[in-house]
């Protein structure tokens, strides 16, 4: 459920924290987090997996400037 979003618990306690979508929840694609959500679901190609890798990159490194973080 929503309450085990790890981004809530950071929130909770007072750290920032984002929650990044590839798609709509109605669009969104139904092997995330299940043991089919493997990159032969993406055509063997993991183009969008780098774009969020780089969010994440940026986002560490954008909280790594914010003092007390």
């Amino acid at each position: 459920g929503v309450g085990a979003i790890g981004e809530l618990t950071a929130w909770r306690y007072g750290y920032p924290a984002v929650l990044p979508h590839e798609a709509t929840l109605a669009t969104g694609n139904p092997n995330i987090h299940t043991s089919r959500d493997t990159l032969s679901v993406s055509g063997n190609n993991a183009n969008h997996a780098a774009k969020f890798a780089k969010l994440a990159i940026a986002y560490t490194v954008e909280m790594a400037q914010v003092p007390g973080i």
